[in-house]
């Protein structure tokens, strides 16, 4: 269980440095492209804020196994079909990557928040989760000061489907051996595969 938790907190530490470099980078083609400053503030305060998430989730499993090792720099994925202007590519990744992705992770990390124990933990999911808020509703934001036109709006619900897969392993419903004590390890801020399923 102690090795799980190690590795499952390490894996979100590495998910939280992806979207850190991914704020940042997307901060950088808001501004490129002329959306509204505040907004883009929002963006790079959510890179700084992903970061902490980095250190929060590092010293987690470094609680329970030994500390995990970050790529200096992970690979952040262009989302949108590179082909696209960017003004649409920037579209894609908002909606893609704030409404519907930390939209998604917000529901995550609620499922399993009241389970959690450990204080140090409580209070680390807690922070995570209010900054995920936050991320979502930059999307939401973006959206609403920058709407889509017709045209956009019509591959956006093209797009939508996959959009929403991307944000749910399915191996997750794939038969699986569970290891370790996961009623325990949910008291420890990771949900339980059942929990990850519903």
């Amino acid at each position: 269980s102690r090795a799980q938790l190690a590795a499952r907190w390490a894996y979100r530490a590495s998910l939280e440095h992806a979207a850190a470099l991914r704020f940042r980078r997307l901060a950088d083609r808001m501004e490129a492209i002329g959306l509204d400053p505040e907004l883009i503030a929002i963006a790079r305060l959510a890179a700084e804020q992903e970061r902490e998430h980095v250190r929060l989730c590092a010293e987690i499993a470094a609680r329970f196994g030994p500390a995990p090792v970050l790529d200096a720099e992970p690979e952040v994925t262009e989302v949108a079909p590179a082909s696209w202007a960017l003004p649409d590519r920037v579209l894609y990744e908002i909606v893609a990557f704030c409404c519907v992705t930390e939209t998604s992770n917000t529901v995550v990390v609620t499922a399993g928040a009241d389970a959690i124990e450990d204080p140090a933990i409580r209070r680390a999911v807690r922070t995570i989760l209010a900054d995920e808020v936050q991320h979502s509703r930059l999307g939401w934001r973006c959206l609403a000061a920058h709407p889509p036109d017709e045209e956009q709006r019509a591959w956006l619900g093209a797009y939508l489907p996959s959009m929403l897969a991307g944000t749910v392993r399915s191996d997750v419903f794939d038969a699986q051996r569970v290891i370790g004590d996961e009623a325990a390890m949910q008291r420890y801020g990771t949900l339980s595969l059942a929990g990850r399923r519903e």
